[in-house]
């Protein structure tokens, strides 16, 4: 069983023009792509590879539109992805957020593993420089999650650590890309686990497995408890709904209840929140 793609993310001071990494992403707007990118020193060191891309109209920077370049040794970084970003006046968090995902998933399907990403440069300043960070690093978890535990062919390739870059010559902004950056990880974390086990086949993640998982991340967790309902509490409690949907399966139902109560507050300053999920583990009509 490989693990989840693991990712280092990092901002720093730089503006990464003479990064040796496997790729360079870059955001480029719609209606000045031309602007933006027809002077730059690459551009010239790349003997124009980005002009002719723009004066061809095969790259336009229509949002979500990306073309790599091969850059043949002339720049430190072997590759340069240009992502579009759309119109500069309607550019969204949702868009930073799926760039970045364009960028990790090309990255990881070219079994890449060093990445300095500028998405979050030039952006307006009606964006909030720490929501950029995290959207940019959801992004990266969301694009680059694989679930490949049982693929088992021996040429199937890619990295199995990440390490992207977040160049930001700027030292305020980079402290706020940075708190973003560690907010959007922990984000991304753990979506990627919660992808994991709602991939995984039935016969592997039945509800007391599910229920064996709930525990180990309150045990883990501070403030965080676990209780779980077999069929005597069921019955107990009234749930005819849960125990005559999990009588036609050889595993029994269960109900998971996971509490969090702040540590740091006390829990009656804090707003009541409910969750209720409909965990069903196999289903005859789809999972």
């Amino acid at each position: 069983m490989k693990d989840t793609i693991k990712i280092n993310l990092t901002c720093r001071r730089s503006d990464a023009s003479n990064d040796k990494v496997d790729l360079y992403v870059v955001g480029i707007y719609a209606k000045s792509a031309r602007q933006n990118i027809h002077a730059t020193t690459w551009d010239k060191r790349l003997n124009q590879q980005i002009t002719r891309l723009l004066a061809l109209g095969d790259f336009a920077g229509e949002a979500l539109s990306h073309k790599l370049i091969y850059t043949h040794g002339n720049i430190p970084a072997r590759r340069i992805l240009l992502i579009g970003l759309g119109d500069k006046a309607k550019i969204s968090l949702n868009v930073i957020r799926n760039a970045a995902a364009i960028a990790a998933n090309e990255t990881v399907s070219l079994n890449l593993k060093t990445i300095a990403m500028t998405l979050h440069s030039g952006l307006p300043g009606k964006l909030n420089t720490i929501e950029v960070g995290r959207v940019i690093a959801e992004g990266v978890y969301y694009g680059s999650y694989r679930y490949d535990e049982y693929i088992t062919k021996s040429d199937y390739k890619r990295p199995n650590l990440l390490r992207i870059s977040l160049p930001e010559p700027d030292a305020t902004a980079c402290r706020l890309l940075k708190k973003g950056c560690s907010l959007g990880s922990t984000l991304g974390r753990a979506n990627a686990f919660a992808r994991n086990i709602a991939t995984k086949p039935g016969n592997v993640i039945f509800p007391q497995a599910l229920a064996d998982i709930a525990k180990g991340i309150a045990k883990q967790t501070r403030g965080l408890s676990c209780t779980v309902f077999g069929h005597k509490q069921l019955q107990a409690c009234g749930m005819g709904g849960i125990l005559s949907v999990g009588s036609g399966s050889s595993h029994p139902p269960r109900l998971i209840i996971l509490k969090y109560t702040p540590y740091k507050t006390r829990a009656k300053q804090r707003p009541v929140i409910a969750l209720v999920g409909k965990a069903v583990t196999f289903d005859s009509g789809g999972i």
